[in-house]
């Protein structure tokens, strides 16, 4: 009996040992490209600068900044999704180091899914790293305490080293809590659900790339988002249609990811719009088409003869 219970532990040791093997392999390839660094930087800045670019939008600079960096994080994520993916799996197959790799007692469902979770790795700490150029850039814009709006408390801080502790208290429940408690909160679930879209896109990206080029994957990869976004109206026009045009529209609509649903109720600016609720069926959402999307995929490279 414990031998059997140790063969079965052995073999799940295996099955997570190797993606994990190759999911860390990969995203030591990829953040050692200049290129990885090169968008990452570019995106901040873009993020950072937005503050100047919205300076004269008066009360609504703060809500530009925060969908102007949600949609910069979902371009910077979908971008490198695709580059590594083209990167880390196409020239792989195209050096034939995946037959090298496939030679060996591992699965190529065990080689798929460790390529994208090592693409995804790397994704989110790119998408880590702009969400905190995000709340930092929101801070220096707004969000931090002001000599004005202290005296307006009746806090008048001549010398930091004379604030008592009623008046850190009060610094903490009028700024830096309030902070926390909507702007940062807001980032985050636009972030989430930003992230969701990018990890379903980052699962097409990985599975195309294993039979396509580069320049064929983005291209695919940029008509599935496109489509993605403009499902729901393609869906709703089919409905006026006839019984049959109606039938294709509802099959179109189940089968294909709804990339619109991952923008969020109301505006991805305001958390109170974002109910946690919505963000766990989104994950939910996004969960299922990945996990179909890698099994497809799975299935037909199966199929496919190494070349």
């Amino acid at each position: 009996m414990l031998g059997v219970i140790r063969k079965i532990l052995s073999g799940w040791y295996q099955s997570f040992r190797v993606p994990y093997v190759i999911a860390i392999t990969t995203y030591k390839e990829a953040v050692r490209l200049p290129l990885f660094y090169i968008l990452v930087f570019f995106f901040g800045a873009v993020i950072f600068l937005s503050k100047e670019f919205t300076f004269f939008c008066f009360d609504h600079q703060l809500p530009i900044i925060k969908e102007v960096a949600i949609a910069t994080i979902g371009i910077a994520g979908i971008l490198l999704s695709v580059l590594l993916a083209g990167t880390a799996i196409t020239s792989d197959v195209e050096r034939k180091t995946s037959m090298t790799i496939l030679s060996k007692p591992i699965s190529k469902g065990q080689f798929i899914t460790g390529k994208y979770f090592g693409v995804l790795l790397t994704v989110v700490s790119a998408i880590f790293f702009l969400s905190l150029v995000t709340i930092m850039t929101l801070w220096l814009a707004e969000g931090k305490p002001n000599v004005e709006s202290l005296s307006e408390h009746g806090l008048h801080l001549k010398n930091i080293s004379q604030t008592s502790s009623e008046d850190v208290n009060l610094i903490y429940e009028k700024y830096i809590y309030d902070y926390l408690k909507t702007t940062v909160a807001g980032v985050l679930k636009g972030a989430s659900l930003c992230a969701f879209q990018i990890f379903l896109m980052s699962a097409l990206a990985v599975v195309l790339s294993l039979f396509f080029s580069l320049t064929v994957n983005a291209g695919i990869c940029l008509l599935v988002f496109l489509v993605g976004h403009f499902s729901v109206y393609i869906y709703l026009a089919a409905k006026q249609g006839s019984a049959v045009v109606s039938a294709l529209g509802t099959v179109f609509f189940t089968l294909f990811p709804n990339l619109d649903y991952f923008i969020g109720p109301g505006r991805m600016s305001d958390p109170y719009f974002i109910p946690l609720e919505y963000i766990s069926f989104a994950f939910l959402y996004c969960l299922v088409y990945t996990a179909v999307i890698l099994y497809v995929g799975t299935l037909i490279y199966n199929r496919t003869e190494l070349q």
